[in-house]
């Protein structure tokens, strides 16, 4: 025996091992990861980091598929890095057949987020934008419960570069601020305040291509601003990137300004950019666009001779630094100076390869513009919505037997303590008639109701502790019932069945909670406070939106500016408002309004008003009785048990306040005065 328990305790004591030993295994990768990463940062050198990696893996005799995602992440950085794309590419490849399994990319969605933006900038550099924005928005589908700020700003960065590429600048904009916003938020990097710059050009950009010259440049200003602001805070560890971008910024500002004629300011703008990018490793080919631009200003103001010169200068920067747009650029503005000089031939010589150029582009742009953006954006909205619901679907079919079993049990359950309650009942009036026929046996009457008052207040306890203890399993009943009634593909018995099934639980619940309430006797001083009716009566109406909206009908506060306060049990206030709004939306029609008024008088006035079917006056004076006769169905069909107007009137009478109801034919209207609580707020 004692051999036995040996062995099984070896055995969960290995268990318990291997359980830590997996816990650590992805803490264990991310830090070979890490070093191989900081050997890169600090020493520079690559294939000391690709061999510190390599060796530390070539120990590992069962490689992880973490481990093993992190070691092609690394590759994948190194070639990529090292200028070697197609290397780089191929680990890429490696890393999306590792996601194939599902169960991978639920337990790492931060990884299975960036392959997916790897595969989307795969598909941007191949000018296949389709594939590109397909891409880039399931990476943010992917991202987007991770809540990571930064990787956020980085999915929607890419969507609104690939729809800038598209002319789609509208969809564009929406994208760079939302990125902007998701950078702010992003306080771990530094990547997001480089990026910040670009964002604001980006959106200046759309605004220009939209015709939308102020907002273009009212962006513009912002953009400087912002460089200016962060050149302050880095300094020199910014390098000479924030002059570069400046230096983009005036090129793109002096379009603007050369659009609406205000030629010295654009004049201005672009001769400080070409100073700043012309030179060595700055934006040597925005420099060519911003002289190509200035070509242009000069010719729009017959400055010729400075136009000459800039060409000039232009075709030497050309045939160093080739650029397409440039190259196109340029034929046409020769073409222009020499139809301005009037040399016919050589102007036509330069059209017509300015004509080839133009024609070459347009016909690759066309490609990229092809993708209707709105429809893939539901395309994949769709497929992503579809995969969910199918693992949804899996889980609801397992839960559907169960429900179907505990819902019989907990209407039967409801029904027995119902009858036991009337029993009860019952029993009360019996003993009060008996009171009165034996009153000369006064001792044994004494004893008997004293036993009796035990036996009650047993009976409350048993009844409030088997009616709490069922709220929840009902409530969660018609919860689960409510989502497997969603499913499309339902057979029509099911369906049927289950909306019994629903209907049974919302009433057994409706019953529990007003079993609660009518035997809860606290005082409202107990719990006294100070109470804002106006922040109570807009969260009960809030609360109650969706009940109204399934009769299509339109619930209304009308709150007051200032503050009204009474003293008093803020829940138990609710409870009747709730109560009272409640029954507006049960005997009222379908499409029908219910409105929610305060009046600030002392003491405060609630009036709930609705246009429904009225209260009888042979039923009127009945109504706030417990367990009154008085009680109809909705105009639905909905159940009423007749306890919820005698729970409020006994919660306004604790709180010293008063409750009656007017109704004449049809609309009822129902009135709760309370205290003001004299405190000024």
């Amino acid at each position: 025996m004692l051999r036995v328990s040996t062995i099984f305790c070896l055995v969960i004591l290995f268990c318990s091992c291997t359980q830590q030993q997996e816990k650590k295994s992805d803490a264990y990768y991310d830090k070979i990861y890490e070093n191989a990463t900081n050997i890169t940062l600090s020493t520079g050198d690559k294939i000391k980091a690709l061999h510190y990696l390599d060796s530390a893996y070539s120990r590992e005799k069962n490689l992880q598929p973490y481990g093993l995602l992190k070691r092609y992440e690394f590759r994948r950085n190194y070639y990529y890095y090292s200028a070697k794309y197609d290397s780089s590419s191929m680990y890429v490849d490696s890393i999306v057949l590792l996601f194939e399994d599902e169960h991978l990319q639920q337990k790492y969605p931060r990884e299975y987020a960036g392959t997916l933006n790897d595969l989307g900038d795969r598909y941007y550099s191949a000018n296949n934008l389709t594939l590109a924005f397909q891409y880039y928005y399931k990476s943010r589908l992917v991202a987007e419960p991770i809540s990571d700020s930064c990787a956020l700003g980085n999915h929607s960065y890419h969507l609104g570069m690939v729809s800038y590429r598209q002319e789609k600048y509208s969809n564009a904009i929406d994208y760079f601020r939302q990125s902007f916003l998701e950078n702010e938020e992003c306080k771990n990097d530094t990547v997001p305040v480089y990026r910040g710059q670009e964002l604001l050009d980006n959106i200046a950009l759309c605004y220009s291509r939209l015709k939308k010259g102020d907002s273009a440049i009212l962006y513009y200003k912002k953009t400087i601003d912002y460089i200016n602001s962060n050149i302050k805070r880095f300094g020199k560890h910014s390098g000479n990137y924030f002059e570069r971008a400046m230096g983009v910024v005036y090129g793109n500002m002096a379009a603007e300004y050369a659009a609406n004629k205000k030629y010295d300011s654009a004049e201005y703008l672009l001769k400080k950019s070409i100073a700043i990018n012309s030179r060595p490793d700055y934006e040597n080919r925005d420099a060519q666009s911003a002289q190509i631009f200035l070509i242009r200003t000069y010719l729009e103001q017959n400055k010729l001779d400075q136009a000459m010169a800039m060409l000039d200068e232009s075709r030497k920067n050309l045939d160093t630094l080739y650029n397409i747009d440039a190259e196109r650029n340029w034929n046409q503005y020769m073409g222009m100076y020499y139809q301005k000089v009037h040399q016919w031939e050589k102007a036509l010589e330069y059209h017509e390869q300015y004509i080839k150029i133009k024609d070459s582009l347009t016909a690759i742009n066309k490609n990229l513009q092809a993708t209707d953006v709105n429809a893939l954006l539901k395309k994949l909205d769709d497929e992503y919505k579809l995969t969910v619901l199918k693992k949804d679907n899996q889980v609801k079919q397992l839960y559907l037997w169960i429900t179907i079993g505990f819902s019989i049990m907990a209407i039967t359950l409801a029904f027995v303590i119902f009858i036991n309650y009337k029993e009860s009942k019952k029993n009360i009036r019996k003993l009060t008639s008996l009171n009165f026929k034996v009153h000369e046996q006064k001792d044994q009457l004494e004893f008997a109701l004293g036993e009796l008052g035990k036996s009650n207040k047993e009976k409350d306890r048993i009844v409030r502790v088997v009616a709490h203890d069922l709220r929840n399993p009902l409530g969660g009943i018609a919860a689960t019932i409510d989502s497997v009634m969603e499913e499309d593909d339902l057979p029509k018995y099911t369906a049927s069945s289950l909306k019994v099934m629903k209907k049974a639980a919302v009433d057994s619940l409706g019953l529990i909670h007003e079993l609660l309430d009518m035997g809860n006797k606290e005082t409202a001083v107990a719990d006294k406070e100070i109470i804002d009716l106006n922040a109570l009566l807009k969260d009960a109406v809030s609360l109650l939106q969706f009940k109204a909206q399934e009769k299509q009908q339109t619930l209304e506060l009308i709150p007051l500016k200032e503050k009204v306060k009474v003293s008093g049990n803020s829940e138990k206030i609710t409870r009747v408002i709730n109560n009272l709004i409640t029954n507006a939306i049960k005997f009222s029609h379908l499409k029908s309004s219910i409105a929610v008024s305060l009046q600030s008088n002392d003491p405060a006035l609630i009036i709930i008003k609705d246009n429904g079917i009225g209260i009888p006056d042979e039923i009127k004076d009945n109504i706030f009785d417990t367990l009154t006769s008085a009680k109809r169905k909705g105009t639905e069909g909905e159940k009423s048990y007749g306890l919820g107007l005698s729970i409020c009137k006994q919660i306004v009478e604790e709180h010293k306040g008063k409750i009656w109801v007017e109704s004449k034919g049809e609309g009822t209207t129902f009135f709760v005065s309370l205290p003001l609580s004299g405190e000024n707020i």
